[in-house]
């Protein structure tokens, strides 16, 4: 029985983690058809498609499935449902917290009225826009694996004005920000010098952090998990300050 049990529960979490590794390749599938219907299908012209193939290669996904995304992007005027606009929501949270949600989607109805309903329901409110967005600045994210050589890589990218380094210890990599312009320029330097860059991305970083009760950490927490159920959404940024939660922080990556 026990050889059973052990069977069940490891079938369980291979499902659970199929579901999601699923969910995250429906959500990049639809940025790279997105990026290429609006930009086109050259990556070394076309920014936001390349963000998308870097995230993508990052969580693994084949490069066959890259391709055919990046085709149906190209596709016909019959695939054009398939295109969605990117939009920024704002909303307040738990003790105040300012929180931005990059949707990608078709129907702009449908999507706030899910935001909305779980704000509404999760001491929350969804606000007009530019309500809240001039409370974060646009920076270019590299992530990198964490090399033995670690202090060269720390060098190269301060010497080429890289502003921010974090060394995350739970999983190894660093991340370094930047300003977005600064990605031809950082990114060749470190590459001429053996790294290579896990992923890139554009995140919106807050300019004040807001500190919150550990109840409201919870509170936003939970929030933020709700949203990412949802299917247009992409990416969550806000500015609560977590330093004093440890145990909450990596939940919010």
């Amino acid at each position: 029985m026990s050889g059973h049990s052990k069977w069940a529960n490891t079938k369980h979490r291979k499902a659970a983690q199929d579901a999601k590794r699923e969910k995250i390749f429906t959500k990049i599938i639809r940025e790279i058809i997105s990026a290429t219907k609006l930009g086109g299908s050259n990556p070394m012209s076309n920014n936001r498609l390349k963000t998308a193939i870097d995230k993508a290669i990052a969580k693994n996904m084949t490069r066959d499935t890259i391709t055919r995304a990046i085709s149906r992007g190209r596709g016909s005027q019959e695939e054009d449902k398939d295109v969605k606009n990117t939009i920024i929501y704002e909303g307040y949270g738990p003790g105040g917290t300012a929180i931005l949600i990059k949707c990608l989607t078709n129907n702009r109805n449908r999507t706030i009225s899910e935001l909305r309903r779980i704000f509404s329901k999760n001491e929350g409110t969804l606000v007009p826009p530019g309500s809240i967005s001039y409370l974060f600045r646009k920076k270019r994210l590299l992530t990198y694996v964490d090399e033995h050589n670690q202090e060269t890589l720390l060098n190269i990218a301060l010497q080429f004005g890289a502003e921010d380094i974090i060394s995350r210890k739970n999983d190894n990599k660093i991340d370094i920000f930047m300003e977005p312009e600064l990605l031809n320029i950082i990114t060749p330097a470190l590459e001429a010098a053996g790294f290579s860059p896990e992923s890139s991305d554009i995140k919106m970083i807050p300019i004040i952090k807001v500190k919150i009760s550990l109840l409201m950490a919870n509170q936003l927490m939970n929030l933020i998990h709700l949203l990412k159920i949802i299917g247009d959404v992409q990416e969550i940024s806000h500015n609560a300050d977590l330093d004093d939660h440890p145990e909450l922080y990596f939940q919010d990556e």
